[in-house]
């Protein structure tokens, strides 16, 4: 049972669809003060979201993080649950918000999902993303991915993995872990809610 006393008494494995160190870090994080005192067996492993690198709406991001999820129960079939994570540009009031999203699911083949926190792109990072024109009505096509345009911004490479895109462009005043955790806290509220 999530949360509850079983929890306590045995080991509760967990697999992860991503190796990124950022994303597990987040996990690991959000898994611990989800389960206190549980014995906790946590991996993650590389697999593919099976969509565009640079998702753009809830509906792909979404497929991404559970596509996540499945693979890497693939990996680790023995695993009580599966998470899957996947970032993705929501848009909104005509800018796109950066927003991690979360599928979790369970060894029964019951999904929950949930989303962490998102920010506005700043204008010049948006137009590297997507351009500066779009035609209404037309699905947008990203020219580059979030972490590329954030990379040749930075200068530092792979930026993703580390403490990513939040972190430069708000000047460490947030970062990609704590996306993740928000993520993964808020896949866990449909499991715990006492109603």
């Amino acid at each position: 049972m999530i949360g509850g006393v079983e929890c306590a008494m045995r080991t509760i494995r967990i697999s992860i669809g991503s190796d990124n160190p950022s994303k597990l870090k987040g996990a690991k994080k959000a898994l611990h003060h989800a389960f206190p005192g549980a014995r906790l067996q946590i991996r993650g492993f590389a697999v593919s979201s099976r969509v565009h690198e640079q998702p753009i709406g809830f509906e792909k991001t979404l497929k991404g993080a559970i596509n996540r999820a499945k693979a890497a129960f693939k990996k680790w079939p023995s695993a009580d649950y599966s998470i899957g994570l996947e970032s993705g540009l929501i848009p909104l009031g005509g800018r796109f918000f950066d927003m991690q999203l979360c599928s979790l699911l369970d060894s029964a083949g019951r999904a929950t999902s949930g989303c962490s926190m998102g920010f506005p792109l700043p204008k010049r990072v948006q137009e590297m993303v997507v351009g500066k024109k779009r035609k209404s009505g037309r699905p947008v096509r990203p020219l580059l991915s979030l972490g590329d345009a954030v990379d040749s911004l930075s200068g530092k490479k792979n930026i993703g993995r580390k403490k990513g895109a939040l972190y430069f462009l708000s000047r460490a005043l947030l970062e990609r872990s704590q996306m993740t955790e928000q993520a993964v806290l808020c896949a866990l509220v449909e499991r715990r809610s006492p109603v």
